[in-house]
């Protein structure tokens, strides 16, 4: 049963990942991911934004930013110049509708000079 209000437990979200659809595939590990008050996805792709995107009043004036996608080294790594890009993550979210979903990033990521 999962608890009212606040941060969902680890026993929680492990019941969401349970049910039809799952709150989250297309993890490469429920092991390592699934934290005690939250899942962490994983890295997929990383690309460069490369154009200025736009949006403007109505749907036709919006085009999005364009991309050059960042390839990893033989040893799994990207080097990132500054600037903004694009990543894309391995897991999908199916998010309830009674549930609330905060997309907080690492404290790695802030160490290493990463904003999300």
């Amino acid at each position: 049963m999962m608890p009212p209000g606040g941060a969902l437990d680890r026993e929680s979200i492990g019941e969401l990942l349970a049910a039809v659809p799952p709150l989250v595939e297309g993890y490469p590990s429920l092991e390592t991911q699934l934290q005690p008050n939250g899942f962490d996805l994983t890295l997929q792709s990383i690309s460069a934004l490369n154009t200025w995107g736009r949006l403007g009043v109505d749907d036709a004036d919006r085009k999005l930013a364009g991309v050059t996608p960042l390839s990893f080294d033989g040893n799994g790594w990207i080097k990132l110049a500054a600037g903004p890009h694009r990543i894309t993550f391995n897991e999908i979210v199916h998010l309830p509708l009674d549930l609330l979903a905060l997309g907080r990033p690492r404290s790695s990521l802030a160490r290493s000079g990463v904003s999300i």
